[in-house]
Order: C-alpha cells, then structure tokens, then sequence
C-alpha cells in the first residue's frame, strides 16, 4: 500500500495497519508539504532510528520519504513511522503504521511424553479474522511419509488475538501410546489462499528400543539401545536370547533430548551363537513404569550370493557378481570390497562396480575385455570401517576362452605356400575348422598338399594351416575353434594376391611381314617383380629376334625379324616376385597369347579326277583347299570356266588346328564336264590366299538299276546294268547286297545259299542277283543293292530295290466282346508295297466315316509294313458283327484280306428301384441281353451283386441258358442288415465275366431304398413338472408320405392324439423324411415307441410297418436324505455319500457353496457306485469341517442331494518335518482343536520312521524271527471288503512250538479271530474305514495280557487274554517268531519295527490344550515318526518324521609311508544323500586337488533304507608333513546342517629305504630308520637282519636302537657280488613292518688305461671305464675328470660318449671318453665316476689313466708326469741318427 500524509503533524497518531505476504515487498510512502532537509524513517516507537538521508530541495517541491523492505520475515513485524525535519526547526513524525507478515511466529517443539499421560504443542501464525483456524496433521517418522488429519484422542484448541492479528493453536493428545510417536505439524489457509505450515515438531513417547545392529562373526561388536523419556533412565538391563547378559554396559542420559543411551560391550568376538535376539528393560523412576525395547535379531554381514565363474570369450566381457548384507539391518557402514585371485592372491584391478542395493550390496567384477590371463579362482573379500575381520565369498572359477591369436594377412603369390596360425585358448582340446570364403562357406580339409596341423597343452591350442596358394583360392580365411558345444571364430586373414591382371591377347600376322606385336602381360606391380617371356617351354632371350619391356607391371615382346610361319605359336609372360613377408615369394605364369601367321597349308598337286558318280545317289567333291589363319577366313569362293549352277560350296572352320577348308560338290555329275578346271580363294580380312587348280573330268556310271518286286512263285530276280565305256576297267567289280531291317547296313550276297549272282561280260554289262523264295524269306533283308568300285577303295551304289510278301493280320482273332458305351480299337498290319491301300469292313460291307462310332482310320508305313487302326469312340450293341481288313492295289487287280473277327458287347439290364427294411431278405435279379455268338463263353457262374465296387453276393441263373439270347440272374436271400447299405452314396450294379476273361462287365447303377425310421424318440431325462417332447422321422420314398402314430409301451393298440396330457403334431416331410412330434409335461416315468406304416407302397421282403424301440421319461430326484450329520478326525479318511435316481452324467460336490476341484486338489477322491455317490476326504483337517453338497448333472437338468454337516475333531498345530544334527536341539508340538473337549489325555508317540520303509513281500512257509512282546508286526495290503482275501499270521515260540494264529477276513463286513480265543470270526468292535489299503499293526503286551490291532494309526482291537476264556493260558508263552499262513494274498508286504513309543503324556484341561517335546541334545533313538493322540487314542494327528543327521562310520587311523598313501573314509546317514562332504585336518579344511588330496563319493540305500553316503579321501606321496598335519575329520553336509566325526591321526612308519650302494673294499653301514620321532620309544622296537646268500638264513643284528635308529656296519669285501640281503622290522602297537633290501656292490671292473702317449694334431686318444653292479642294476650317470675337473660334453674337443653298452644283461655300464686330435693342452690324468640311484644317490671313482705327448729325443715317459729329460749317461746316439733313451 502506499499512503500519503499531509499536514499529519505530531498529533496524529493513528494506526494504519499493513497485512503482507512472508518473503513479499511492504512499500510504504510519506509525502510532506515542502521539501525537507532530511528524512527519518524509524522502525521503534521509542527509539528513533535513521534509516536514510536527502538532499535538501525547493522549498515548494513534495519531499517524498519511501523505505522499502525486500524479501520481507517475520521479524519484519514491527511499527513503522517517519520523521521529517525542516531546518532542523521543524520536524514533522508521520502517522506510525504497523506491518503483520503472513506466516508462523511460533513452531510447534519437540514434545516427549510419558505413556498414559498427555503431551500439548503450541503453534502462533499471524493472521486476521477472516482467516481459517489452523488445522493439526501428523506423519510418521520415516523419509517420504505423508500427512494424516486423523489423531486419536486429540482435542484442538484456537484462539484469535485481534490486537496482534495472531491466531494461538493449542493440540492435547490424551493418554499416549507408543503409536503416537510421530511428527506433527500445525497449517493455515489465509484469504489470499497463500498456505503456512509449521516445521514438524516430533512426539516421542517414553520407551525403549535397541538400534539394529550387524556384524561379522569374529569381529568385535557393541549393541546400543535407547531409551526415551522425560527422565533418565535407571536399572537398565539387557537380555540375549531372553537371557539376562553380563557384559559391560555404558549408559548416558541427554536431558535436552530426554534419551537414555546404553550400550553393552560384547566381551569377545562375535562368534555364531550370538546371531540372536536382543532387548533391554529399564525403570523410569518418576513415571513409575518400566519400558522395554522389541526384540532385535542380531543381523550377521553375510555373503547372500556367491559369485559363480564361467567360461568367457576372448576379448568379450564377463561379470561376476558378490552380493552381501545383513540379514535385518537396511543400512551399515561402507564397506571395502577386493575381489583376489586364490592362485597367485592377485589382486583385481579392472572395473568393479558397487552398489547399495537395500539391504545390502552389490559388487560386479567386470572382466573386459577378456584375456588369458584374466583366468583363476576368484573370490570377493569384505571388510568394515571400524570392524575386525572380514567374510569371504566362495570361489568362481573362470575360465577364458576363444581366439588369442588370428591368422594374419598378407601379399601372397600364386603357387606360393601359405601358412596360417590359429592360437585359441580352450577348457577341453577343441576341433578346429578351417574355412575359407567371403562368408566362410567352404570347409577345408587336409590332403592334395593341404596340412592342417593342431597342437593343445594346457589350455593353449595351436592349428597351422598350410597350403599352395592358387588364383582360384579364396583370397579370405578364418579358423573355428570348437570347444564341447562353444565355437570361437578368428578374425579373417585377407590375401592381397600378386596375379596376373591381364592375360596376353592373339596376334595376327602375315608370313613375310616385317614385326609381329607387341604381345603384352600385366602382373600386380611389386619391387620384386621380374617379367620373362616364353614360347612353349623355351624362354626367350635372343634380343636380335625379339624385343622386351617392362613398366609398372606391364611387360611386352615383339618379334622384329623375319616374321614367318615358324613363328606362329603360343607365347605367355613369367612374372616372378622375392617376397620378404609372411608368404614364400613364387613366379605367376600367365596364359599364352596366340601368334597367328596367315599362310596356305598342305597345297594338293593339280589332279585329273574320273568322276563315276554319275546318276547315283551319292554326291561328290572336290579334294579341299586348305589354309591356316587367327579365325575363321571371311570367305571362301570357287571359281572356274566351266559351269558350277550344279554345284554347291562348303566352308568349315576347325578352331583346335585354325584351319578353315573349302569344298566344291556334286549331288549328281553331268555325263559330260567342259571347262579347263577349278580355282579357289581364302580371304582373310584384306589378305587373299590363292590355292590350286584341277583339271576337266570325265562323268560314267549305271544305266540301269534294280527294281522292286512281289514275291511269286519259287524265285525272284533283280537286275543292274554298268555303262558300257567302262567294261575295260569295271565289268568284274558288279557286287550285290542286302540291306539288313531297320538299319543302313550292307551285307554282301555273295556265295550266301539262296542268292545267285551273275557276272557280267565285256558284250554286256549286266548283272542279276536271283533269289531261291523257297529258302529265302522275303523279310530277310529290306532291301537289295548293286555296287561298283570307281577306285581300288570306293565303291558307288545303285539305288535300293524292294521284295513284298503281301500279309495281312489284325489284332483280334476268334471271338471277343466289350461292353457297349466304351471306346475298343482294332489294329491291322499289311506287309507290301506302300503304295497299296488299306480298307475295313464289317459283315463285308466296307466301313464309312460315323459320327460316334467310327472316328478315325490311321494308315501309315512303318520298315514296309502298313498299320490300320480301327477305332469305336462309343460302342453299342448294334456294333456287334465280323470285322476284317483289307489291302487293295493301286490298280485295283490284287486284294488281300486279313481273317475275320467276331465282337459282340452284351447288355446287363438292371431292376427298377427296391423298396425294403433292415434286416429283410431280398431278391435282386438283373436280366442279361447276350448275342448269340457269346453264349457258350458267358460263365454264369461268376456273376455278382456288386455294392460300392465290392462284390456282396453271387448271381445265380433263374431263367433262360447260356445258350438263351435273355438271361435272369438273381442273387436270391440277400440278408441287408445295416442301413448304411441304403445310404443315399450308395449303389448297385450287376457285374458278369466270359469264360477266360478276367475283365469284367457291369450293369447301369439302381438302388435299393431303406424304409427306415431315421429318428426314433429317445430316453429324456427331466425333473417333475417339465414338458418334453419325442420327435419321430422315417423315410419317405418319393411323392408319398408315411403314416406315424405315438403309442405308450404299456399300450401298443391305441395312437395317442392331442388332449389331456399330450399334444400330437402333424406330419410334415422334407426332403423326402416324414416327421412327427409328441408333447407332455413329465409327472412320472413313463414309456413310448412310435409306428411308421407304409401301406399302399410293395416292400420287398420285409413288413411295411417299422417300430422304434421304447423311449422313457425318466423323473430325476434325490433319493437319499435330505440331510445328514456327520462326525470325523483329524487325519482320519472319511467318507461322504448322496444318491439320486437314474444315472447321472457327472457329479459335482461342494462345501460351504464353494465348488470342491477333486482333480487339482489330491487330498480329495470322487467315486460312484449307482445309485451312491462318494467323496473321500484323505486325511481330514479342521478346515474341512463345514456343509457339504452333492450336485447332479443329467446333461438337460442338475438335481441337488444330500446335504451333511461336517464336524471334525483333530488337531490344529501337529509335529512338522524336522532334520537336525546329531547332538542338536529339536522340538516337536501339537495342539489339539476345540472339538475335542478336555477329558483324557493329550499323548505324544514316536513310530517308526515313514522314509525307512523296510518292507519286504510276504511269502508264506518260513518262519521269521519276531519278538511281538518287544516289536510290532505290520502288514501292507491292498485287499479289498468283500474280496474274501485273509492276512494270516501264525505265532511261534524260540523252540518253534506254535501258539496260536491271528486271521483277519476281507469279508463284505471285516471280522478277524484269535486262534484259542474265538471259534468263529467276529467282527471290529471299531470297524475301521473301508479305504483299500491298509497297514495292520499287530503287536502284544509285554506281561502276555492284551493283544493290539491297529488299522494304520487307529486302535480297533484290544483283546484283554483274561477276559476270553483259554486266551491266558494260550498267548501265556513269549512269541519270538510267526509265519505266513498259506492263505495270505500274494500282493501283501510286511515289516518288523519297534512299536510307537509315548514320548510325553498330559491330561487335558482347559489351560493344557497343548504339548511340546523338547530335547536339546538329540540323539540316535530319538529317530522316528512323531504324532499326537487324544480322545483315547480314536484322533491321530499327522505324523512328521525327525531325521538325525549323523555320523555311522567315523575314519580310521592310518599308518602311512614315506611316499605312499593313506587313504580315509567316512560314512553319514540321513533320509537324503548328503549336499557335500569336506576334510579337515588342523589346519583347517583340506582343497582337494585330484592330485595331492583325491575325494571320491559313494551313495547308496541301504537294508533300512536310508541314504548312506561315504567320501573316501586319499592323500598321496604321503610325506612326514602329513602326519604332523594329524587329526583328520570329515564333515558330512546336508543343506544347512552338518555333522562331523572322530579326528583320526596319521602314523608313519620309516621311510621307504633307499637302496643302498656299497664299493669292494669299502665297509657300508646297514641302517633301519623309524621318522616318525614323536612315537615314544618305549613303545617301537626296531630289528636288523642280515644274510649273505639269497636262500641263506637271516643274521640278526644285536644292539639297541638310539634316536629311533638302529645301525650295522658290514664290510662286503670277502663276499661276492649280490651276497648281501637285509631286512627291517619294527613294531608298534602290536603291528610289525617289515621291509627286504638287497645290498648293491659296485666295482670298477675296466679301468682306463694306465698311460696313453699321442702325436701332437694327430689321431685320437680314448680312455675307456667299465662298472659292474649286482642285480644288474646300471648306473645313473657317468662323468669324466680331468685333473678331478669334470670335463663338459664336446669340450675342447673332447667327445664324451656316455652310457656305450649301457644297461647290459650282466649290469655293467661303460663309458667312453675320446680327445680328438690331442694337443699339449690335453696332457693330464683323467678318471671316470660312476652315479648309482637317486635320492639318495652314491658315487664311485674310478682308476685313473694317463694322457702325455709323444717324446722326443733326449726324454723318457714317466706314466705320472710325462716325458721328462733322459739323464746324460743313459741315451746314446744310433747309427741313424735317430736319438732314444735307452732303459732308465
């Protein structure tokens, strides 16, 4: 607002009151008269304050003061006034205003309340009347909760005060509970709609409450609880587990906050028994309660998901995931996460990610991208701020594999050879495959100088490919690794191939041209490349001939000398190429590029040719005129003086040999040729080549050739004549043949029998080729020719000449038939000549053309023969007749007829239309119409009815004979028993053979109608009161309608009609079905059939009236009770019945009108035996008391039965499945349900075992060893009441004496009797239910007064022996066996178990409703079967098994040795296999590694049936270690539970002994050695024995063991080699080990040469040494010595031939040093030494031997110190001047 003042003065004083908005802007102006000096804005009516200062202006200018207050709070709120002053004379105080902001000037605080008292919060907002009173809402005091308006027992009060425009509002909630801990919030709604809200102000209600806690186990730990109040807290005390606790407590008490803080110190690590349950009590003193906290359960930091290894892909991504957190706390502190390699406790640096995951965490280890080297057993570590210890996860194995190394590319060459590496890594040896292709669609295989080449070791796999690379090879490989079901490709290898780009192209060129080319190449450019030429396989160099170049790949040749038709041939380029890079370099050879030279090849000579041809019928040509060129020549032309119109001329090109030829020909030579010859001319392009000339010839030839004749009489003659000008040369070569049928073959006739050949003469040359008929048939030949030689080796022809037989056939013969309307054809064949002509006729009339019948007369000449088809398209009988065919000449003078055929078609006519019914015997007759001439071949005898193409009855003859034109056949007594006989579908026909003939002929279809009553009325099952109706239909022939009349069963005389209780229908028909209906509204059963009659139509064989079969009304009801009562147990079958008339579709059962699904829910089973009905509730529980109703479905109507009330009386808490470890706590339970009141007992009872069944089939005749005082007899059966089956069983004393026998009869009503106690069977006092199996329990009391049967777990017989006479004195004697009757039902199993035992036993009243067996330490008897009883033993709860988890086969001790193994096993039964097995031994659980430590597991079921599961673990190259490693355990797991057994230890006897090595001459020491040294020696004796032959006597040792040593020492010098043998034995515990040696004796026996003298450069030195061993034992190794040097193999020189004879059959070893060339340097003496065994091992030295350089004069040899100077006196000078040393 701004307000303006003027003239206001002192005494204006008035309140202006200014409302604004929180965080807004108060503007407030004063404008004075005149202007003013300065100006004073005040903000406190008492002190005045200076708030700013103006200039001084006109004096009759408005002084304008404005204080603006920005982003205005509620401590803005205030008085606000302004002082002007003038001159410092004059001041002028404006009218004081007073600002109110919107908003909250007092907050609710934090309130702490006593339970049961009051708590008030107070909230003050400044406001106006206007204003809505502030309203309270509360929330609870978690993140993200919302307001609620709703505050039991609260009352609000407000109040408004005008002068402060405040409102005041007060919230009392009333008796305080814990749930009214929560924060509260006061909100107003002002004019404006602006909205205020206070800050939350929490209510805390006096309690306790321990803060969630975590840890891990082993770390320390402090719990810490609060207690909440308006006072401190005292007497504070903390309980674990409900258990008071002792550990030091810390309390502090906050008076600002009212908590009491107490924490307790554990007094040690966190171990596994305190993940627990917490709370804490405390007094509040002034409140006068005591408060205590909610249970907490200690939350443990466990691992919630292990991680779990895998397979990875090289260069892909793996992940492994740890997840950890407490089992109830949401937060905790930050924890560090390591993820480490157990191999090598590598430490994970790529990608871990962590994330918060309430209430725990998440963290991923990220392998990417995978490499080898990523690959161990890894395991996540966890540890906290502020926390000792850490929890690890399981290990993850992870595997890496795929392709490490791909093959690489490069240049390759053509015919180079390629190599390919592949380098994968793999769990298991992989398969490779190599593929080639731009999509790796080509496998390749190894062969044809392909190699494909794999190596694995370890985890790496290596496959090289090697192969010879060609053009025609992809240029794009990869390999595939297959690993089990995993294939790894390999990146691609791309060959850039060097090849040949471009090929060399043909060149053409005239011989004689002065350069023929170039011819080029071009290979892919290298630095390397080379280009060399070549002609076939010469390489071309001659640079006068030939010109080369080479540029940027392109190379080029040029012939440049004398081109001529040698040059003519195939060049082709070379490249080569010398490649450094992965690929052998090669040479690339290119295709050949042709050199075409045109020239004239092969020019004949100019010949003079005799041409004979002349009218023959072969044509002639000229001899070829031939050239060579690069294609085929353009054109070929013949030209010559003489006339060529009768010519003709050919051009051909051969593209293998270039050659293109050119022929002049003559189909038929003129007599006379003129002209002076024949030229022809090649052109190629522009080049023309000219070829040779030929001279005039002359044309002669036949004059006369054969003709053609028909064969007459005996002989046939054809005749040729030869122009008369060649009878000089050509009279004697006249030759005949013939030509063979159906080929152009020529056989010679000359000297064949039958043909006569005439030669002709000079007068007259004529030949004549005559042919004897009588033995040559005319079909022989085709044809005859005659033939003249016109060279030494041609030969012309004459043309051919024919013989004709005139034959004539057709393809019928006799008499034959067909049935009319089908088409038929005749065939007929004519041998002769082919320019006769063919004709048919019928009954010798000649056939025309008829439209219908005679559609086409084909006639055509096939290897001299004419064929004539006679086709009928639809025959009819008036086809009948003779048909034959004829062959006419063209003259008309000669004919000739084929035989003559008769083919009659008979006709079946069939009856008209049959009326019958089912079941009627008929006649059905069909009349045959047969020409005469097929009488006799009808056979009458196979004629039939034939139903569908199925012959159903024979026909016979009725009238007539075969020899009659009309026949009657009938198949008489045709029994029609199915009306599917009469189907509409359906129909009939006659069908009839000729004898002989298998074709069949039929008669048109007829039918045969059923007069049938198609709907019958049928059963309608109905309720009272409802109408229904029955509907009868019947088949009505054509134009006539069937009569139908309703009749009652009882009634058949009188038709119902309409009126009273029924209403009749009218007929109506359709589609030829007459039907008619019957009404009635059903009262009470009732019975109906209905009647067709069908009077005025002729049935055939059969009445004419057809009645249905009875149809009822059936009245559907309940026709058991109304309602029932019925009374069950908990856990008892039970059994719930209803019936209702007639028998229902389905039954349906219902409880409480709520639908009971039999098929999903097992524990119910539906059954039906009419009129009853059955539900089976299998082991009822309270839940299913209830109402119960069964259902009726009829289809058309549902009828409810019996309605029963069920109440069951049982148990609503009863013992649950329980598995614990041996030495653990159980607890079993059972509360029984409000039906069973409060008298008797509540028992408990411990059975046997449900998962050990233990049964065995019953077999009758032995006795079974059975305590039945002691244990109970049970019998599994499946009998049945009122099967008659009996269980039987007899009883025995020890001695086999019989007392008495049980028997139990499945009679209608079951009965059983006691041998001695019943002379007839009785029945069950407590019939048990008639469920079909059962298990009997039979047992007697221990004092022989009472015999008990139990059907499953319910008592039905108690026989008290003193209350049946003879019973005591009978069952007096202990039963200690029984046997099977023989009467006993095979299918029977029995067991023999201990009998229920009561565990716990209360008397119920109205406070003990219940019972709890509790144990805390479990043990091997408390196994079994547990279940409650009450009401006297009549309600059975269910039972539920305890199965103790325990040890049955602790390990054994072991005494091991030095090197071998030990081997535990351990054994652990439960009702399941065991999850794991883990082996302990102190230094905590063993890593079976399948090398060092090898676990294998066995599982089986043994008599008793439980699961025995066994580990055996075996340890191997057992070392001294392994037994101070001693107390060996195994731990069996099952699931959660585990058990453990014994600790065992591991004792060693001594070590294995080495053998022992001793020299000749060299005393050894005998030692027997026990290592174990903590065995106390008082408890091992320890012997040695020796002897000196193998089958000598043992030589005992005397002396006493030190130091679990005992020591001989025996000097093997007068012994021979392999005397000695020893032995050991010690024992301990009554065990004695014993161990045989033999001693090994070596001697060196070849020593190295003692001295050995050389020429300096010259020869070789060899020093040779031998050692021989007993046992044939050879040496390890063998070295040489120089000066006690060992000298290395080859060194200098010297070549150490170790082990020569090595391993030889006596044992010797020797060895061989040779000095190659000895020089001064290899002076010296040298030895070998020989190494026998190994760990230990013992060396031997050999003799030495001496190598010196030859002397020279003046010098001696001394063996152990070379040539030394011979003395002055002692050498002489010989006669030659040689000097020598004579003898020193």
């Amino acid at each position: 607002e701004s307000i303006s003042l003027r003239n206001g003065g002192n005494d204006g004083l008035d309140l202006i009151k200014v409302l604004v908005q929180i965080d807004g802007t108060v503007t407030h102006t004063i404008v004075p008269e005149g202007g003013a000096d300065y100006i004073r804005l005040d903000t406190d009516y008492v002190d005045t304050k200076e708030f700013c200062t103006s200039g001084i202006v006109s004096p009759t200018a408005h002084t304008t003061a404005t204080l603006t207050l920005s982003s205005v709070i509620i401590s803005d709120t205030g008085y606000y006034w302004c002082v002007i002053t003038y001159e410092d004379i004059k001041a002028i105080t404006s009218d004081i205003i007073r600002v109110f902001i919107e908003g909250v000037i007092t907050p609710p605080v934090h309130t702490v309340g006593d339970l049961g008292e009051s708590a008030t919060f107070t909230a003050v907002f400044t406001g106006q009347t206007t204003t809505s009173a502030p309203t309270w809402a509360k929330k609870a005091l978690t993140t993200g909760a919302s307001y609620d308006a709703n505050i039991p027992r609260s009352t609000i009060t407000q109040a408004y005060d005008s002068s402060t425009l405040s409102w005041t509002s007060k919230l009392v909630i009333s008796t305080l509970e814990t749930a009214d801990e929560a924060a509260y919030a006061c909100t107003i709604i002002y004019a404006s709609s602006n909205q205020k809200t206070t800050t939350d102000a929490a209510l805390s209600v006096s309690h306790a409450a321990v803060e969630p806690a975590y840890g891990f186990v082993g770390s320390s730990l402090t719990l810490t609880a609060k207690i909440t109040a308006n006072e401190e807290a005292t007497n504070i005390v903390w309980f674990k587990n409900s258990a008071h606790m002792t550990d030091t407590i810390n309390n502090v008490y906050d008076v600002g906050t009212g908590v009491t803080t107490s924490e307790i110190v554990f007094g040690s690590a966190v171990s596994a028994g305190d993940i627990t349950t917490y709370k804490v009590t405390a007094v509040l003193d002034i409140a006068k309660i005591i408060v205590q906290s909610p249970e907490i359960t200690l939350s443990q930091i466990t691992i919630t998901e292990n991680p779990t290894g895998g397979d990875y892909i090289v260069g892909g991504q793996g992940t492994l995931t740890c997840k950890f957190g407490p089992s109830t706390v949401s937060t905790f502190a930050t924890p560090t996460i390591k993820w480490v390699r157990t191999t090598d406790n590598f430490e994970f640096a790529g990608t871990i990610e962590d994330t918060f995951d309430d209430p725990g965490y998440t963290s991923l280890m990220k392998i990417f991208p995978a490499a080898v080297g990523d690959a161990g057993i890894w395991k996540c570590v966890v540890t906290l701020q502020d926390f000792t210890g850490s929890i690890e996860s399981s290990t993850a194995t992870v595997t890496v594999s795929g392709i490490i190394t791909s093959p690489t590319s490069d240049n390759v060459v053509q015919g180079a050879l390629v190599t390919l590496s592949c380098v994968a890594s793999t769990l298991t040896e992989p398969t490779v495959v190599w593929k080639e292709g731009l999509s790796s669609e080509n496998t390749v295989t190894a062969g044809s100088g392909t190699s494909i080449t794999n190596t694995y070791s370890g985890t790496s796999f290596t496959s090289v490919l090697i192969f010879q690379y060609t053009v025609s090879t992809t240029d794009t490989y990869v390999c595939e690794v297959t690993d089990s079901s995993t294939t790894y490709t390999s990146s691609k290898a791309n060959f850039t191939p060097l090849v040949i780009t471009s090929q060399p192209a043909a060149v053409i060129a005239k011989s004689g041209d002065s350069q023929a080319g170039p011819i080029s190449c071009t290979a892919s450019d290298h630095s390397s490349l080379t280009i060399s030429w070549f002609k076939g396989s010469t390489e071309l160099t001659d640079t006068n001939k030939y010109s080369f170049s080479t540029t940027s790949g392109v190379g080029e040749m040029t012939v440049i000398n004398d081109v001529n038709i040698d040059d003519a041939g195939d060049y082709y380029c070379k490249a080569e190429y010398a490649l450094n890079g992965n690929f052998n370099g090669g040479s690339l050879t290119s295709n050949s590029g042709t050199l075409d030279i045109i020239s004239i090849v092969d020019e004949p000579s100019i010949l003079t040719l005799l041409f004979d041809t002349g009218i023959f019928n072969t044509a002639y040509s000229l001899p070829p005129c031939v050239a060579i060129g690069p294609k085929e020549a353009d054109t070929a032309i013949w030209t010559s003086d003489a006339d060529l119109t009768a010519t003709t001329s050919t051009k051909t090109y051969d593209p293998n040999t270039k050659k293109t030829t050119t022929t002049l020909s003559w189909a038929s030579i003129p007599n006379d040729l003129s002209g002076s010859g024949y030229i022809c001319t090649i052109t190629y392009d522009a080049n023309s080549v000219i070829t040779f000339r030929m001279m005039e010839p002359t044309s002669k030839g036949f004059v006369t050739h054969p003709t053609s004749v028909v064969q007459s009489g005996t002989a046939v003659t054809f005749t040729a004549v030869v122009d008369g000008s060649l009878s000089s040369i050509l009279y004697q070569t006249i030759l005949w043949y013939g030509v063979i049928p159906g080929s152009a073959y020529y056989v010679s006739l000359s000297g064949v029998d039958g043909y006569t050949i005439t030669v002709p003469t000079e007068a007259s040359l004529t030949s004549e080729l005559q042919i004897d008929t009588t033995s040559v048939t005319a079909d022989l030949y085709t044809a005859y020719v005659a033939g003249i030689y016109v060279t030494s080796s041609t030969m012309a022809y004459s043309t051919e000449a024919y013989l004709y037989k005139r034959e004539i056939t057709t393809s019928l013969f006799g008499h034959t038939y067909s049935l009319p309307g089908t088409a038929y054809t005749i065939t007929c064949t004519y041998e002769g000549d082919a320019t006769d002509s063919l004709k048919w006729y019928k009954d010798d009339v000649e056939i025309e053309q008829i439209a219908g019948k005679i559609s086409s007369q084909n006639t055509y000449y096939q290897n001299l023969k004419q064929v004539s088809t006679l086709f009928f398209e639809s025959s009819t009988a008036s086809d009948s007749g003779y048909y034959k065919c004829r062959a006419i000449t063209t003259d008309s003078t000669v004919t000739v007829d084929s035989a003559a055929t008769y083919i009659g078609f008979p006709r079946f006519i069939p009856p008209s239309t049959l009326y019958t019914t089912v079941g009627s015997t008929i006649s059905v007759s069909c009349t045959l119409e047969l020409d005469t001439l097929l009488q006799s071949s009808f056979s009458s005898s196979a004629s039939y009815l034939v139903r569908d193409s199925t012959s159903i009855s024979t026909l016979n003859l009725i009238s007539g004979s075969t020899t009659s034109t009309t026949l009657l056949l009938a198949a008489n007594d045709v029994l029609l028993n199915s009306a599917s006989l009469f189907s509409p579908a359906v129909s009939y026909k006659c069908k009839g053979y000729f004898t002989g003939n298998n074709i069949p002929f039929y008669s048109a279809t007829f039918d045969i109608r059923q007069l049938e009553i198609t709907t019958a009325p049928s059963d309608v099952n109905t309720i009272a009161g409802v109408s229904v109706t029955f509907t009868c239909s019947a088949s009505s022939p054509t134009d006539y309608t069937a009569d139908i009349n309703f009749y009652l069963s009882a009634d058949p005389i009188t038709a119902l009609t309409s009126g009273g209780d029924y209403t009749v229908s009218s007929i109506t028909t359709t589609n030829f079905i007459a039907t008619k209906t019957l009404s009635r509204t059903a009262t009470t059963d009732e019975s109906f059939k209905c009647a067709v009659v069908y009077s005025s139509l002729a049935v055939v064989g059969g009445s004419n009236i057809v009645t249905s079969s009875p149809a009822s009304i059936n009245i559907l009801a309940n026709t058991g009770a109304a309602t029932a009562t019925l009374n069950g147990y908990d856990g008892v079958a039970l059994t719930l019945s209803c019936a209702f008339s007639y028998t229902p579709t389905s039954i349906t059962w219902s409880k409480d009108n709520i639908l009971v699904d039999t098929t999903a829910n097992s524990g119910y089973e539906k059954s039906s035996s009419a009129p009853n009905h059955y539900l089976k509730i299998v082991s009822p529980q309270t839940s299913d008391a209830g109402s119960y109703t069964c259902v009726a479905d009829y289809g058309t109507a549902t009828v409810s039965g019996t309605v029963t009330t069920l109440a069951i009386k049982g148990f609503s808490v009863v013992p649950t499945y329980t598995k614990v470890g041996a030495d653990a706590a159980f607890t079993m339970s059972c509360t029984i349900s409000a039906g069973l009141g409060t008298s008797g007992n509540l028992e408990m009872y411990r059975a046997h075992p449900s998962f050990i069944s233990g049964w065995a089939t019953v077999t009758t005749g032995g006795l079974i060893t059975m305590d039945l005082e002691a244990k109970e007899l049970q019998i599994k059966t499946d009998s049945a009441p009122s099967s008659n089956d009996k269980v039987n069983v007899e009883f025995y004393t020890s001695q086999d004496a019989k007392i008495g026998s049980l028997e139990i009869n499945f009679a209608a009503t079951l009965t059983y009797q006691v041998s001695g106690c019943h002379s007839s069977a009785v029945t069950f006092p407590s019939p048990p239910t008639t469920d079909l199996e059962k298990v009997w329990r039979i047992t007697e009391k221990a004092d022989h007064t009472e015999l008990y049967i139990h059907c499953n777990d319910e008592l039905v017989v108690t026989l008290t022996y003193s209350g049946v006479a003879n019973c005591g004195s009978t069952y007096n004697d202990d039963s200690a066996k029984i046997k099977f009757a023989a009467d006993d039902t095979a299918s029977d199993s029995y067991r023999i178990v201990d009998p229920p035992t009561s565990v716990m036993s209360q008397t119920l009243t109205n406070s003990v409703q219940a019972l709890e067996y509790t144990k805390s330490t479990a043990v091997n008897d408390d196994l079994g079967s547990y279940y409650c009883s009450a009401d006297s033993r009549t309600v059975v709860s269910q039972a539920a098994d305890l199965v103790i988890v325990g040890i049955t086969t602790d390990p054994a001790a072991v005494v091991g040795q030095v090197g071998g193994t030990a081997t535990f096993s351990c054994s652990a039964r439960s009702d399941t296999a065991a999850s794991g097995f883990t082996w302990h031994d102190k230094n905590g659980a063993i890593t079976v590694d399948n090398s060092k430590y090898v676990e294998t597991r066995e599982f089986d079921v043994c008599s008793c049936d439980t699961f025995l599961s066994t580990s055996i673990l075996t340890i191997n190259d057992l070392t001294t270690t392994d037994g101070s490693n001693s107390n060996y355990k195994c731990v069996a797991i099952y699931g959660s539970i585990s058990t453990e057994s014994a600790d065992v230890p591991i004792t060693f006897r001594y070590d294995d002994f080495p053998v022992v090595y001793a020299r000749k001459d060299d005393p050894s020491e005998l030692k027997c050695e026990w290592t174990d040294k903590s065995v106390v020696a008082a408890t091992l004796t320890i012997e040695l024995f020796y002897k000196e032959t193998l089958d000598g006597s043992w030589i005992q040792v005397s002396g006493t063991p030190s130091n679990h040593e005992l020591s001989f020492s025996i000097d093997p010098t007068p012994m021979s080699l392999g005397d000695i043998y020893w032995k050991c034995e010690s024992s301990i515990g009554g065990v004695t080990y014993t161990k045989e040696m033999q001693m090994i004796v070596v001697e060196e026996s070849v020593s190295p040469v003692i001295v050995q003298t050389f020429t300096s450069g010259v020869g070789d030195s060899t020093f040779t040494c031998k050692f021989t061993a007993n046992g044939a034992v050879s040496a390890a190794s063998v070295s040489w010595y120089k000066e006690d040097i060992e000298i290395m193999v080859n060194e200098g020189g010297k070549v150490v031939i170790y082990a020569l004879d090595y391993n030889q059959a006596d044992g010797s070893t020797e060895s061989v040093l040779e000095i190659v060339k000895p020089t001064v340097e290899d002076e010296g003496n040298y030895h070998c030494e020989a190494t026998y065994g190994t760990s230990p091992s013992k060396t031997y030295s050999g003799d030495k031997g001496n190598l010196w350089e030859d002397c020279v004069a003046g010098q001696y040899l001394d063996p152990s110190t070379g040539c030394q100077p011979c003395p002055a006196d002692e050498w002489s000078l010989a006669a030659n001047a040689a000097s020598t040393c004579t003898a020193c």
